[in-house]
């Protein structure tokens, strides 16, 4: 679907993540449910950071975790964002030009019922189909960004750097990611 056309060079580009702001900086996500009386809403918000040489589109989905109790309600593109698809089913995004990081995607507005328990994992996945998540630099070139986890209500035990997914794979399915022959 998407790397809308990207070329065969493969390249490590950056990471997207879940947030609670949409700089970028905070990737633990608080959803301060109160038990369902009033159910308030709250945003997340999907960047695509590490770029040193800028990115064009990128190609994921963002499926709200077993673990919590919110409700995904919509999502919100950032201004010259050309989506194909949605955050929880999988979706194409063109970033419309050349753009450097931060990269605001999408603000996704959600409904809590009550508190998700602690250190709830919510991860940036493939799109359905593919085997990793994907993207394009500035040439539309396909790049891997990698999909990171951000911990909703962290509690000191959980933190952003230890939740990076880990995806299972064969050698011959990473020397075909490379073009690697034997």
């Amino acid at each position: 679907m998407l790397v809308f056309a990207a070329t065969a060079a493969f390249a490590q580009d950056g990471t997207i993540r879940i947030y609670e702001d949409a700089a970028g900086t905070n990737c633990e996500v608080s959803d301060a449910g109160d038990g369902g009386v009033f159910v308030p809403e709250f945003y997340t918000y999907v960047v695509h950071n590490n770029v040193p040489n800028g990115a064009g589109g990128s190609e994921w989905a963002a499926p709200v975790p077993a673990c919590a109790t919110f409700q995904w309600a919509s999502d919100s593109y950032a201004a010259g964002m050309v989506p194909v698809g949605d955050t929880q089913n999988g979706n194409g995004v063109g970033y419309g030009g050349c753009l450097g990081d931060p990269i605001l995607i999408v603000t996704m507005t959600c409904f809590s019922m009550e508190n998700t328990p602690a250190c709830c994992e919510w991860c940036i996945e493939p799109n359905q189909g593919k085997a990793q998540v994907e993207g394009s630099d500035c040439q539309t070139n396909l790049t891997l960004p990698v999909g990171l986890c951000s911990p909703v209500n962290g509690d000191g035990s959980c933190d952003c750097e230890a939740t990076v997914p880990t995806e299972q794979s064969t050698w011959g399915n990473v020397k075909a990611l490379y073009g690697a022959d034997n």
